[in-house]
């Protein structure tokens, strides 16, 4: 069982990537469970579990129940992983992508800037965590109606991500097409 445990939450990964959340979620809490059976309520696994299905929740607008489980998998942290610069940033990006959704993206900036530096003092140029992390950031940014400074962290994403891995990665991919949508948005907005 302790496989089926390491073989989940990269399942849930894979599953969020193809937006597939329900079934993501649903291995999201096997994954706790499975952990629970097998290691404690003090692992590795469960933590990251926890957090996964937290970022699905928040990924499907399910907002409060997203909140509830980054403070579920952030008390297990950092009472076990105190150290863990990963779960940190990912708590981080994750908190600044809720404040962000709910309405209060000036909150969610400061965690999304938070996440991506820190990511960045671990994560090689161009990983997918930290692609992510400036493009939530840049959402937060265009939230408030920072172009400039969204599309700034927007590009570095992308020419990060394409550099490192070329232009048809999907991450990079992400990215322009968040650039695009952003600018779009944007041109609308002036044409009113």
């Amino acid at each position: 069982r302790d496989l089926i445990c390491d073989a989940l939450n990269p399942l849930v990964q894979v599953l969020t990537a193809q937006e597939k959340f329900a079934q993501a979620i649903a291995f999201a809490k096997e994954s706790q469970d499975v952990a629970r059976e097998i290691f404690g309520e003090k692992s590795a696994q469960l933590y990251r579990a926890e957090y996964l299905e937290g970022y699905d929740l928040c990924l499907i607008g399910d907002y409060a129940a997203a909140e509830n489980k980054l403070r579920e998998a952030a008390a297990l942290h950092s009472r076990q992983f105190p150290g863990d610069k990963l779960g940190n940033a990912n708590e981080s990006d994750l908190r600044g992508m809720i404040l962000t959704r709910t309405g209060h993206p000036a909150e969610g900036e400061k965690f999304c800037e938070q996440a991506t530096r820190l990511y960045e003092t671990f994560l090689t140029r161009g990983a997918n965590g930290l692609t992510l992390a400036r493009m939530h950031w840049a959402e937060s940014l265009a939230a408030q109606k920072k172009s400039d400074a969204a599309e700034r962290v927007l590009t570095e994403a992308i020419n990060d991500a394409s550099q490192v891995y070329g232009f048809e990665h999907w991450r990079a991919r992400q990215a322009m097409v968040q650039l695009e949508k952003m600018k779009a948005a944007e041109r609308a907005a002036n044409a009113r």
